[in-house]
C-alpha cells in the first residue's frame, strides 16, 4: 500500500480529488449543508472532514492508507491573509468548491490565494501545494468560499501539528 508523504504523486493527489468532488456533487444540497454544519476552527480556518466511509473506500481502491492522509471541507470566510502558513512535512492539493458541489460560486474577482504570490481564483482551480510553501486564502467580504484539501502525510497527528505561521503582507486585492 502506498504511503502518503513525499513520494504520493501529484497525480494520485489530484486523482483522490477529483474522485471525491465526483461524490460532494452526488450529495443533495441538504448533505452538502449537514457536512458543513460540522466544522471546526482550525488555527482560524473552519473545517470539517468528509465521512470515515467514504474516505475509506476510495483510499483503499487507489491502494492508500487512510491514516497517512487528511481529508476535508475548508471555509475561507473572509481574508485570512494574518493567518499564512506553511507545513513542513505535508503536501496539501487543494480544490476550488462552487456551484457543482452544492456550494456557491466563486468568481475570479472574489476568492484569493497566496502560494508564493497572491493569485485571483475561481470556482475549479486546483493547486498542489509542496511542503514548505507558504500558503493562505483570502475573500472578498460577504463572499466566502469553500476548498477540498487532501493533504499527506495529516497536518493534525495530535503531538506536534505541521502548522507554522509566516508573515506576508495583506491581501493587494481586497
Amino acid at each position: 500500500m502506498g504511503e502518503g508523504g513525499k513520494d504520493m504523486t501529484r497525480e494520485t493527489l489530484h486523482d483522490v480529488s477529483k474522485e471525491l468532488i465526483a461524490w460532494l456533487r452526488e450529495r443533495s444540497d441538504e448533505e452538502v449543508r449537514t457536512l458543513l454544519a460540522n466544522m471546526k476552527e482550525y488555527h482560524g480556518f473552519p473545517k470539517t472532514r468528509l465521512p470515515e466511509d467514504v474516505i475509506s473506500s476510495l483510499l483503499k481502491a487507489h491502494r492508500l492508507l487512510p491514516k497517512k492522509m487528511q481529508i476535508e471541507l475548508v471555509r475561507v470566510p473572509t481574508d485570512l491573509s494574518h493567518k499564512a502558513h506553511k507545513h513542513m512535512r505535508a503536501r496539501a492539493f487543494i480544490s476550488i468548491l462552487g456551484r457543482k458541489e452544492h456550494l456557491s460560486e466563486l468568481k475570479s474577482e472574489e476568492g484569493f490565494a497566496y502560494i508564493g504570490l497572491w493569485l485571483k481564483v475561481k470556482s475549479g482551480d486546483m493547486f498542489d501545494v509542496l511542503p514548505g510553501t507558504v500558503h493562505t486564502f483570502a475573500a472578498k467580504l460577504g463572499m466566502g468560499f469553500e476548498f477540498l484539501s487532501v493533504q499527506t502525510p495529516p497536518i493534525e497527528n495530535g503531538v506536534n501539528d505541521d502548522f507554522e505561521l509566516v508573515p506576508i503582507d495583506r491581501c493587494p486585492f481586497l
